[in-house]
């Protein structure tokens, strides 16, 4: 699995207990919360910003619709987008963008990101949570 750059990011399994000493075998996951699926929260890129137990579980629940914007260009299709919102007015979209699963471990930098014609449309349709298969938006 591609990771963020940076060590912030590592993925870890480490061995918490032994049966030599402890008479059992557990382990844990350490990694970094970039690591795979999340949220990022508005705390991550605003000083200050709202973090998860600001926002009722409600908030991540609802209607959702998949959209698949697959498209060689580096940006969404906000046309796509806009129709099939117009169709169906979800609570959360999720963005896919690739056909195929990725199966490198090799961090690739060009992922499509949203436009600022299908933020404002987000807005407008009052959508609760964007997903999307990539690295970032």
């Amino acid at each position: 699995m591609p990771l963020w750059p940076g060590n912030h990011n590592e993925l870890n399994l480490i061995i918490a207990k032994n049966h030599a000493e402890h008479n059992c075998h557990a382990s844990r996951i350490e990694m970094g919360m970039h690591t795979a699926t999340h949220i990022d929260f508005p705390l991550h890129h605003i000083k200050n910003g709202k973090t998860s137990s600001d926002y009722p579980l409600s908030r991540f629940t609802g209607k959702a619709s998949v959209i698949n914007c697959f498209s060689k260009q580096d940006e969404f299709n906000h046309e796509k987008i806009e129709s099939y919102i117009n169709k169906d007015c979800p609570d959360i979209l999720i963005l896919r963008s690739r056909k195929k699963e990725i199966k490198s471990d090799k961090f690739d930098w060009n992922f499509p990101v949203l436009d600022q014609k299908s933020i404002d449309l987000f807005v407008k349709f009052s959508i609760k949570m964007i997903g999307v298969d990539n690295v970032s938006v």
